[in-house]
C-alpha cells in the first residue's frame, strides 16, 4: 500500500530567468492531433476547480513550479497548533472529520455511535481510571519465567499490543490467492528507528527524554519513582537491542527480502527458546502452521534477549507496551504524558480537540460502521462511474506508452499489458460492510478500545489458510488517500479522496485529470515500479521480466535515484533510493494522466481558458495544487531519513522537470530548472 503520502519544503537552485513569470503563458500552437484551433471560453480558475489565491505570481514557473502553484497558499496558511502538518489533503480531511462528528452524534444506537460516545465522555474516562486495561496489567505483572512471559505476550498480541513483534495475516507472496500468517517487527516507541541508534545531538536528546517519559508513564500506573527510573532505563536498553535487528526503511522496500516463509520447525530453528506451540495456543490459533517472517534477524535477536533479560524487566517492558498503546483511552494524565513525547519528536504544539481524536479512533477501529454512515450521506454513486471512466482512459494511455518503449522487449511488454488488463479497482466504498458484533461497555472507553483491537486480531488471523477476499479494503471509506496493493494487483480510491480539490463533478477535464487522474496513474504505475514490478499479474512474487530488460529498467531508474538524491532541504539530501518507488509512480502518474487528458479533449470544439491559463496549464496547476503542504521542521527532518516520499516541492518539480509537455505549456527555455537538457525517461 502506497499510500497514505507526506512531506515538504526546500529551495531549488535558481538559474537564469527563463520566462516572464508574472502572467500565464498560452501555448501558441495547437497539439499535433488537432487540425483546427477550437474556440475559447473565458472562465475563472474557480470555475474549473483551481484556487487562484494559492498562486505566487511573483515566482517563475520555469524556475520553481511548486512555488508558483502553491506559494500563495504557503504564505497565507499556518500549521494549526494540533497538527504536525497542514496541506490541501489535510483541509479535506478536516472537513470530513466535522461531517463524521455530526454523523456519530446522531447515531447513538449504532455501534460506531456508542463507541464514539464513550470516547468523548471525559468524566467517565477519568472515573474509570485504568479499569479497562487492568486485566492486561494483571497478566503482565504476573510474569515470572519464560512460560508466563510467552503467555503474556500472546495475550497482548490478542489485543493488538505490539510487544516484541506483530502477528497478523497477509497474502502469501508466492501464492497470492491464499492468506498466511505474518510476523513483523513492532512499532517504534520513539516513532523512528534512527532515534534509537543515531549518535547525533537530536537523537541523544530524544533518547534522554524518552527514558524519563517511560519512567513517568510507569509511575502514573502505580510504580514507585525509584523503581520506575530503573525500569525505564532497562526498557529503553532492551528496545535499542531490538532496534539493532529491525530492518531499515530501505530494506523493507525489498519484496524478496521481506518474504521468509517458515513452518513451525523453521520458527523453532530461529528462536528455539520461544515455545511456539504454547504461543499459538495461547493466541487462540493453535492450528497456524506457516508464517512469513519479514525479519528473521528479529527473532534471532529476541532469542538472545530471552537468555539475558530478567523477569522483572520483561514485566516492566510489557507494562510499558500496554500503557503506550492505550494511553489515548486512559485518563488525561496518561494522554498528556504520551503527547509530551510526540511534542518533542514532531513539534506539534497541542493535542487535537477530544472529539477529533475520537472521530479518528472510531474510524480506525470501527471503520466500516462509520464509513457506511459517511457514504450514505456524502458520496454520490455517479462519482464511481466517472472514476471508472478515468481509470479506463489512463489504462489505455499506459498501453500506448508500452508500445513506444524502446528498452522493453516484446515478451515483457505482453506480460505488462496483461498485468495492466487484470489490475482491478476498488472505488468509493466496500461492496460488503463489516459487522462489528462485539459487546461495548457504556462507560469504560479503554475496554472498548481493547475489545475492538481484539476483534480485529481475530478477524485477521481467522483469514489464514483461506482464499484472499479481493473485495476487502485496506483503508476506510472516509480516508483521504489512495493505494495500490501489488499482491492483489489492485488499486483503491476511497470516497474520502474523491472530493475537491482531487475530484469534482464541477471541475474541468484538465483539472480532474491533473489531480485525481494523476493519482490513478500514480497507483497504476506502482504496479511497475522497482518493487511492484516484482509481482506478476496474479500478485505472485515471481520474475516475469526478461533479464536484459530488467537491467535496462534498473539503469533507467538509477537516473531517478540520482535526480532526487541531488535535492536538498534543511541541510540534508533526499534519499533517492528510499523514495524511488513513489518518485517513479509520480513520474508515471503525471505522464499517463496528461496523455489521457489530451485523449479526452481531442477534437473538442471549445477550450476553457481560466484567468488566462489554457487547459494544459490547468492540468499542471491541478497536479501541483493538490500537493500544497507545510510540515513542522522536526518531523520533516526525520522523514528525510525514514519517509518513502520525497518532500512535496520535489515531488512536483521532480515530476514536471521530466516532461517536455510542461516546458511547452509554460514556454520554459531550454536549460531552465524546469526544462533541463537531460531528463529521466522511464515510462
Amino acid at each position: 500500500m502506497y499510500n497514505l503520502h507526506p512531506l515538504l519544503l526546500a529551495i531549488l537552485a535558481v538559474g537564469a530567468t527563463a520566462c516572464d513569470a508574472t502572467r500565464p503563458r498560452a501555448v501558441t500552437q495547437p497539439p499535433p492531433h488537432e487540425s483546427a484551433k477550437p474556440s475559447e471560453k473565458r472562465v475563472t480558475l474557480a470555475d474549473v476547480g483551481l484556487d487562484a489565491a494559492s498562486l505566487d505570481r511573483t515566482a517563475d514557473p520555469c524556475q520553481d513550479f511548486y512555488q508558483y502553484a502553491c506559494g500563495g497558499w504557503l504564505a497565507t496558511h499556518e500549521i494549526p497548533a494540533d497538527r504536525v502538518r497542514w496541506g490541501k489533503n489535510i483541509e479535506v480531511g478536516d472537513r470530513i472529520q466535522g461531517e463524521l462528528r455530526a454523523l456519530l452524534e446522531s447515531a447513538a444506537s449504532e455501534p460506531a455511535g456508542t463507541f464514539y460516545a464513550t470516547c468523548v465522555d471525559e468524566a467517565a474516562r477519568e472515573a474509570s481510571g485504568t479499569a479497562g486495561i487492568d486485566p492486561l496489567l494483571k497478566t503482565v505483572r504476573a510474569v515470572r519465567d519464560r512460560k508466563s512471559l510467552i503467555a503474556a505476550v500472546a495475550e497482548l498480541h490478542r489485543h493488538k499490543v505490539a510487544a516484541l513483534f506483530v502477528i497478523a495475516s497477509e497474502q502469501d507472496a508466492r501464492d497470492a490467492s491464499q492468506m498466511i500468517a505474518s510476523i513483523d517487527q513492532s512499532d517504534f516507541g520513539m516513532l523512528d528507528r534512527h532515534h534509537y541508534l543515531d549518535d547525533d545531538a537530536r537523537a541523544k536528546e530524544i533518547r534522554a527524554f524518552y527514558v524519563e517519559h517511560v519512567g513517568r508513564m510507569l509511575q502514573l500506573a502505580g510504580t514507585k519513582p525509584a523503581e520506575a527510573k530503573r525500569a525505564a532505563a532497562g526498557i529503553v536498553a532492551l528496545e535499542i537491542e531490538l532496534a539493532k535487528v529491525w530492518k531499515t526503511p530501505v530494506e523493507r522496500r525489498d519484496p524478496a527480502g521481506m518474504y521468509n516463509k517458515l513452518d513451525r520447525a523453521g520458527l523453532a530453528r530461529l528462536a528455539p527458546a520461544w515455545d511456539w506451540d504454547a504461543y499459538f495456543k495461547a493466541l487462540g490459533f493453535a492450528g497456524l502452521r506457516e508464517v512469513n517472517v519479514t525479519a528473521p534477524a528479529l527473532l534471532q535477536g529476541i532469542e538472545r534477549l530471552l537468555g539475558s533479560t530478567k523477569p522483572e524487566l520483561w514485566r516492566a517492558y510489557l507494562e510499558w507496551k500496554v500503557l503506550s498503546t492505550t494511553a489515548a483511552a486512559l485518563p488525561k494524565r496518561f494522554e498528556d504524558e504520551a503527547f509530551a513525547l510526540r511534542h518533542l519528536v514532531t513539534g506539534t504544539e497541542r493535542l487535537p480537540d477530544r472529539w477529533k481524536r475520537c472521530v479518528m479512533t472510531t474510524d480506525e477501529l470501527l471503520g466500516d460502521a462509520l464509513g457506511r454512515l459517511f457514504v450514505g450521506r456524502h458520496f454520490a454513486e455517479g462519482d464511481r462511474e466517472a472514476v471508472r471512466g478515468m481509470i479506463a482512459v489512463i489504462r489505455e494511455a499506459f498501453g500506448k506508452r508500452l508500445d513506444q518503449l524502446d528498452w522493453m522487449d516484446a515478451k515483457t511488454k505482453q506480460r505488462a499489458r496483461e498485468k495492466s488488463k487484470q489490475m482491478s479497482s476498488l472505488i468509493g466504498y466496500p461492496s460488503t460492510w463489516r459487522v462489528y458484533d462485539f459487546p461495548l461497555d457504556s462507560k469504560v472507553h479503554a475496554a472498548n478500545v481493547l475489545a475492538a483491537r481484539a476483534f480485529e486480531v481475530k478477524h485477521q488471523l481467522s483469514r489464514v489458510g483461506k482464499p484472499v477476499d479481493r473485495e476487502e479494503w485496506h483503508m476506510t471509506a472516509p480516508s483521504v488517500n489512495a493505494f495500490y496493493d501489488p499482491q492483489r494487483n489492485q488499486m483503491g480510491f476511497p470516497a474520502g479522496y474523491l472530493q475537491p480539490p482531487f475530484y469534482s463533478r464541477r471541475a474541468s477535464v484538465a483539472v480532474n485529470m491533473g489531480a485525481a487522474g494523476e493519482t490513478i496513474g500514480h497507483e497504476l504505475t506502482h504496479g511497475f515500479d522497482d518493487a511492484g514490478s516484482q509481482y506478476d499479474a496474479k500478485g505472485d512474487l515471481v520474475s516475469w521480466w526478461e533479464p536484459e530488460t530488467r537491467k535496462r529498467f534498473e539503469a533507467k531508474t538509477q537516473c531517478v535515484v540520482d535526480q532526487f538524491s541531488a535535492y536538498e532541504t534543511l541541510g540534508e539530501k533526499v534519499n533517492g533510493k528510499l523514495t524511488l518507488g513513489e518518485n517513479l509512480a509520480d513520474l508515471g502518474g503525471v505522464e499517463l494522466a496528461f496523455e489521457a487528458y489530451r485523449a479526452l479533449r481531442a477534437g473538442a470544439a471549445e477550450r476553457l481558458v481560466a484567468d488566462g491559463f489554457d487547459e494544459d496549464q490547468q492540468f499542471f496547476l491541478a497536479l501541483a495544487q493538490k500537493q500544497c503542504t507545510k510540515w513542522r521542521e522536526p518531523r520533516e527532518r526525520a522523514l528525510l531519513k525514514t519517509g518513502i516520499h520525497a518532500p512535496k516541492r520535489f515531488r512536483v518539480n521532480g515530476a514536471v522537470t521530466n516532461m517536455p509537455e510542461f516546458a511547452a505549456a509554460f514556454s520554459c527555455a531550454e536549460g531552465a530548472p524546469m526544462n533541463p537538457r537531460q531528463r529521466c525517461e522511464v515510462w
